[in-house]
């Protein structure tokens, strides 16, 4: 029946019946979860939203799945809570060696989604390394799973830095690699960039994912070497410069900056997303084409001429998602504006005056579904914000993101209220780190349209906060670091039954790998201030 092993390690035989009852719970509930996770992937693959059969439709099909889903993770939270029992009766540890080969590595797949260099505290954890050096057991299953291999994590300023991404290259099989390397003390031997090239030169054919978060040093050497006399298959590059983002831009301080202008032409030839974060300079003469992403963010970077801004959209019809914080232009040549069928995200926070109109006026959207993201300065002119309402009205925005140029600027004093019409298309509206004041019931009383709000880094007043909320038509509201005194999803059903439902969020942050698409986002300057 069981082994004398088993009897040895597990004196209860019906603690070890409750491990194989806990287990095969775990099993269905898990498979279910990915089940669902399959179904709604597929309909947000459906990008473009006039292929859908109708907007409200597909919401309805993606709140049913997203039900299911939380009804699958309360399934998964009994199961976790069966297994702590069984575990604390029997006073042993988990018999994961019981498991399902199958169990086990979708188990691990799941674990292993957060790449070590996004942790934000602990950089050595590289728990699939430990668990292959754990047992022949764990070891025979994972080396037959090459896709929790394929995302590549190189620490170059740590001991032994390559183990972990030589161990990653063997036994990722023939499939497509996601590179991150991650400099984290800005100081190295010249002899690691030689090691790290040495290490990715036989696979450069299959790396189509490249991360940096590197000093500009060692990012444009790594480019020149490895590309050197080769051609490049990297579809997304992101690369966010450590230091010099205070540095001014003059022709004497250029060899602080990136540029792509200086790296092999190869590289860049089938690169459509493009992510540059810190000290760099937009190169022109790359001919970037067929871009599905552009972000670029950086306190130092040199003004754009209008009329390369305009060419680069133009040649990028397939553009979803955009982001250029704090652009300038220099000159006032004329910009051909150019149409963007599929551009779901546009953010041009950190941008005002002439700055945010040229910007805007170079990029007419097309999408049933765009989101803007703006800044509002206390004092703004009055043109620019006509022209941005107007902008808002003409694109249908849907989704739009207001943020506070200073640090809790009353919500009176941004253009919003002094518009209706002009938002009547807007179903989400997020504010971030703004003082709520009495405007927000009007504002929102008049928004008729709008069933979502996002509140980041705002504060409240409770009492004309829920008012605001019994008289709109918002169906939910999502924050995140908010100060207000006894607001919470209890306080809400306290006093009203009709008001929506609060709910805590974490968003992400701009440049912190977030999602391509990922909307509403904090810019790092926004965090860096509230702190």
């Amino acid at each position: 029946m069981y082994a004398e092993a088993d009897l040895a390690i597990y004196p209860h035989i019906s603690g070890l019946h409750r491990w194989k009852s806990a287990y095969e719970q775990l099993a269905l509930a898990l498979d279910f979860f990915r089940k669902e996770s399959i179904g709604l992937n597929s309909i947000l693959q459906q990008t473009d939203a006039r292929d859908w059969s109708g907007f409200e439709g597909a919401m309805q099909q993606i709140d049913s799945v997203y039900r299911s889903l939380e009804e699958c993770y309360l399934e998964l939270d009994r199961t976790r809570v069966t297994l702590g029992e069984v575990r604390n009766r029997s006073q042993s540890l988990v018999p994961v060696n019981k498991l399902p080969a199958e169990t086990f590595a979708y188990i691990v797949s799941l674990a292993n989604t957060e790449c070590m260099i996004e942790a934000r505290h602990n950089f050595a954890n590289r728990s699939l390394q430990a668990l292959f050096n754990t047992s022949r057991h764990f070891r025979r299953i994972l080396k037959d799973v090459p896709s929790l291999w394929n995302h590549v994590d190189l620490i170059i300023d740590q001991p032994n830095a390559l183990d972990h991404g030589r161990l990653c290259l063997n036994h990722s099989g023939q499939l497509s690699l996601r590179v991150h390397i991650l400099e984290r003390r800005k100081v190295f031997e010249s002899s690691q960039v030689t090691d790290l090239v040495d290490l990715l030169r036989p696979y450069i054919d299959r790396i189509v994912s490249l991360n940096f978060k590197c000093s500009v040093y060692f990012v444009r050497r790594i480019l020149r070497e490895l590309w050197q006399n080769a051609s490049s298959k990297v579809q997304d590059f992101s690369c966010n410069l450590l230091g010099g983002d205070r540095e001014h831009y003059t022709a004497a301080s250029r060899s602080k900056f990136f540029d792509l202008e200086e790296t092999s032409a190869p590289f860049t030839q089938n690169i459509r997303k493009l992510k540059l974060y810190g000290p760099f300079v937009w190169s022109d003469k790359c001919g970037y084409r067929r871009l599905t992403v552009l972000k670029l963010q950086s306190s130092a970077l040199p003004p754009f001429i209008p009329s390369h801004f305009a060419d680069t959209m133009a040649a990028s019809p397939d553009l979803r998602s955009l982001t250029v914080i704090g652009i300038q232009f220099q000159g006032t040549d004329q910009a051909q504006p150019a149409v963007m069928p599929k551009l779901e995200v546009l953010d041009v926070r950190l941008t005002h005056g002439s700055d945010l109109r040229t910007v805007l006026s170079c990029i007419i959207p097309d999408s049933s579904n765009l989101a803007l993201s703006v800044s509002v300065m206390v004092a703004g002119d009055q043109q620019t914000d006509d022209f941005l309402g107007h902008y808002i009205k003409r694109s249908k925005v849907t989704r739009l993101l207001v943020e506070s140029w200073t640090r809790r600027q009353a919500l009176g004093q941004t253009f919003l209220p002094r518009f209706g019409d002009e938002l009547l298309s807007v179903r989400e509206l997020a504010l971030v780190d703004y003082k709520m004041d009495a405007f927000m019931v009007e504002m929102l009383s008049r928004l008729s349209t709008l069933h979502t709000l996002h509140l980041m880094l705002c504060r409240l007043d409770p009492v004309a906060f829920h008012k605001s909320l019994a008289t709109s038509k918002i169906q939910v509201v999502r924050m995140e670091s908010c100060k207000s005194k006894n607001l919470s999803q209890g306080t809400s059903e306290s006093l009203a039954g009709s008001i929506p439902p609060i709910i805590r969020q974490v968003y992400p942050v701009l440049g912190d790998n977030e999602g391509d698409l990922e909307w509403p986002c904090f810019t790092p300057q926004v965090l860096d201030e509230s702190l």
